[in-house]
């Protein structure tokens, strides 16, 4: 079985400057959380044999999970975890710094991705420090480079909220997707549902 999360944090405004700390912050995700160290999280994926991705985009998070049937309530419940109460090791952190860099300096150097860059940027509105603005590689390597731990921490744990229109998709989505998969699937109904934000219509 396969599921697609899409977590929206954050929105213009207060994700300004932020990009290469929400983008760091995504790709940390699974490094961790307040109960379960780097070790326990990779053994528990493991033993309930599911592999999950990360990726990150411009005030979202995206988590895809492959597992088994009989496996995927608990692999949700697991990312759930990793979502709600992330940790970010430093020597984890550090790891994703020292990749990046290599990552940008290699790509710098790769006329497909310097096309690629040089496309998204022809033509973008939206001014330096907006996450839908599109950087060089020289301003990917300079705010990886003066990027803090404790900034990565900052755009994923201090603006996680939803909109008045995300909530009622929420709720159709519950609606109409996730109760009836569950009683079809699971063969029981659906006992609560967390989200991971807040809102206020």
């Amino acid at each position: 079985a396969q599921a697609v999360l899409n977590l929206r944090f954050g929105d213009e405004k207060s994700l300004f400057g932020h990009a290469a700390a929400a983008e760091a912050a995504a790709r940390l995700l699974d490094k961790g959380s307040a109960t379960l160290s780097r070790q326990q999280v990779q053994d528990r994926l493991d033993a309930l044999k599911t592999q999950i991705a990360i990726q990150p985009g411009a005030g979202l998070v995206s988590v895809t999970l492959s597992s088994r049937r009989e496996h995927l309530a608990e692999a949700v419940a697991l990312v759930a975890e990793l979502l709600r109460r992330p940790v970010f090791p430093a020597d984890a952190f550090d790891e994703y710094k020292r990749q990046s860099l290599t990552r940008i300096e290699a790509a710098r150097k790769e006329p497909s991705a310097v096309a690629g860059n040089a496309l998204a940027r022809l033509g973008n509105p939206y001014p330096r420090g907006d996450v839908r603005y599109a950087r060089s590689f020289d301003e990917q390597l300079q705010d990886l480079n003066a990027l803090t731990l404790d900034q990565s921490l900052t755009p994923y744990s201090g603006t996680l909220s939803m909109s008045c229109r995300l909530a009622a998709s929420l709720h159709m989505w519950e609606r109409h997707v996730v109760i009836p998969a569950a009683e079809r699937i699971l063969g029981q109904k659906v006992d609560r549902i967390e989200t991971l934000g807040s809102y206020s219509c």
